[in-house]
């Protein structure tokens, strides 16, 4: 087999050159974000887990607290009566808008 060389001009080298350089240049700045996309997200991972252990800590020392704090009781409102009351009914938001509707009625 026979080698062939093809000549090519000075644009065209001039050309290539260019269009070789600028895909480098390409390359290269994409590894550096990808670079730096991996120190993000090493970076985010320290973060989540100082922010976990941050939340474990304050959790235990809210338990402690609960223990040494003392209990109060609650007296319940009227407003968290009439929750309630609304709960053990199963009232459908539809129903209570149709009784308030006939309330306004009987109002007006």
């Amino acid at each position: 087999m026979k080698s062939e060389y093809v000549g090519i001009s000075s644009a065209e080298n001039i050309y290539a050159e260019k269009t070789l350089l600028q895909t480098q240049l390409e390359i290269l700045e994409l590894m550096k974000g990808y670079q730096e996309y991996g120190k993000a997200r090493k970076e985010g991972f320290v973060l989540k887990v100082a922010l976990k252990s941050k939340i474990g800590e304050i959790l235990d020392a809210l338990r402690e607290m609960e223990k040494v704090l003392p209990r109060v009781e609650h007296k319940k409102t009227e407003k968290e009566e009439v929750v309630e009351k609304a709960e053990e009914k199963d009232i459908t938001l539809e129903e209570e808008i149709e009784k308030i509707r006939k309330k306004l009625e009987e109002l007006s």
